[in-house]
């Protein structure tokens, strides 16, 4: 076999490093001439998201600054003049881009999406004053799916009736009760036509079903069964129920999973799985959904399994996420760390036998708690773990952490590097060689400190692979490699 060596040329720019200059142009399609709308490069902001105007007099652009603590939604005339600020959305800690807004069809007002009462809510907002009225109640919502004028409703993606559970709910465009067209807890993943049709599409788990697809009419009847997993009963499932564990912060949403002959009167090793970052308006990794069979597998050879959202992932408002300002490893890691103070309190759990797994932010927080709370787990998988902010991309860190010229003491205390020489447990390193998201710089650094530190770990890569690998051959070694490390550190 012939080797085949190319280059892939990447823009990645790190944290406080150079941005690409972004403008928002008006070409001609039939001549393929432009214009200038907004230039974001003099002042170095983010040019994001846009929408039209229904009568395409206007493109409306969202635009941020550098430091991410004011949003500007502007309209900008396709006939060429002043822009004008529609609205405007600021934070001392961070702002969040949300989608484009919705314009109804007269183009008197749109809808959007923000979390200035403390939950991110739906609002209508007049077009020409910029007034605001907010449509939905104290739950988080999601995404608009559409504006259904005819029925005078808005159909959106909702943390509802709580956090662990999505909903698609349809909320009256002039305000009053909503109708929650996915009855039923668990999560309801769904996707529907943009503009029209009297259906949409819904994924449906919990943690106790596995997922089946239907299509719905718009009055919320199941119409048609499209998908349903197979019985599944005669391969001993593991059990998975939702749980709260206590902290300082109140209730952590948990899961926790035992084989189907759970006997409490033994003690299991436990692995615990952690994402542990920053998450948006979306399902914490303890919602009710299905949580595949991985945890089954695991099950099967005697291991129980564990997760556990952060104080800083309850996502369902807006000032938990600000808790991760300058603050990226201690505030993940104390929801590990709660959780962990749980388990070692349960008569079946052995505390001496615990693992930590998480990939991408999860990885990093498996090496940063490996590393800063030494003493807690026995072995840990770090899978693509950015190991030191600095060397991650510039919109996401900054957001969080701002500029390492500036803040330099909370990106050095949020460094898993520094630590290295603390590390006492079993450490598996994995990555894709070709991972565009957590450059390979971080793992190669991460390595490299433990070895200035003398602490020896594993490391294990997969050729050409992306952030998350994807190939089925590839992804059978994960789990069999994770199982094989788990019952030699572990048992």
């Amino acid at each position: 076999m012939t080797p085949v060596n190319s280059v892939e040329q990447q823009l990645y720019p790190l944290a406080g490093g150079r941005n690409a200059r972004v403008s928002l142009r008006l070409v001609d399609t039939r001549t393929a001439a432009s214009r200038m709308l907004y230039d974001g490069g003099p002042k170095d902001e983010y040019v994001l998201s846009f929408s039209w105007t229904p009568d395409s007099t206007s493109v409306v652009d969202e635009i941020v600054d550098r430091p991410q603590r004011n949003l500007r939604l502007e309209s900008f005339p396709r006939a060429g003049g002043p822009a004008r600020l529609l609205l405007r959305e600021s934070d001392p800690k961070f702002v969040e881009v949300v989608q484009p807004p919705l314009f109804t069809r007269d183009g008197k007002s749109f809808l959007w999406l923000s979390p200035r009462d403390g939950v991110q809510a739906l609002y209508r907002v007049d077009y020409a004053s910029g007034a605001a009225k907010r449509l939905t109640g104290n739950f988080a919502v999601e995404s608009v799916r559409r504006i259904d004028e005819r029925n005078g409703v808005a159909y959106v993606s909702a943390l509802y009736p709580t956090r662990r559970d999505e909903s698609l709910l349809a909320i009256p465009l002039n305000g009053g009760p909503l109708r929650n067209l996915t009855p039923g807890a668990g999560s309801h993943v769904v996707v529907m036509p943009e503009k029209s049709g009297d259906y949409f599409i819904e994924t449906v788990s919990s943690v106790s079903s596995p997922p089946s697809i239907v299509r719905r009419n718009l009055d919320g009847s199941r119409t048609d069964t499209l998908f349903q997993t197979p019985d599944l009963s005669k391969y001993n499932l593991a059990i998975t129920k939702l749980i709260e564990i206590p902290s300082k912060w109140g209730p952590l949403d948990a899961l926790l999973t035992v084989p189907g002959d759970f006997d409490r009167s033994k003690k299991y090793p436990v692995i615990v799985t952690a994402y542990g970052g920053p998450l948006g308006v979306t399902r914490g990794t303890a919602a009710d959904a299905w949580p595949g069979l991985l945890p089954t597998l695991f099950a099967q050879h005697g291991f129980l399994s564990f997760t556990v959202d952060g104080p800083a992932s309850n996502n369902d408002r807006a000032a938990n996420a600000r808790m991760f300002s300058s603050s990226m490893g201690r505030i993940a890691m104390a929801g590990q760390l709660a959780g962990v103070a749980w388990l070692k309190s349960q008569p079946f759990v052995d505390a001496t036998r615990l693992g930590l797994y998480g990939w991408s932010y999860g990885g990093y927080l498996t090496s940063f708690t490996l590393t800063h709370a030494p003493d807690a787990f026995a072995s840990g998988i770090a899978g693509a773990p950015p190991a030191d902010w600095r060397f991650y991309d510039s919109a996401y860190t900054e957001r969080y952490m701002g500029m390492p010229q500036e803040n330099a003491a909370a990106y050095n205390r949020t460094s898993v590097l520094p630590g290295a020489g603390k590390l006492k447990a079993h450490l598996l390193i994995l990555q894709g060689t070709s991972d565009d998201n957590v450059h390979l710089m971080n793992s190669i650094s991460l390595i490299n400190a433990f070895i200035n530190a003398g602490k020896v770990v594993d490391y294990y890569v997969y050729p050409g692979a992306r952030h998350g690998p994807t190939k089925i051959a590839q992804r059978r070694d994960i789990d069999s490699r994770m199982l094989r490390w788990w019952e030699a550190t572990l048992k």
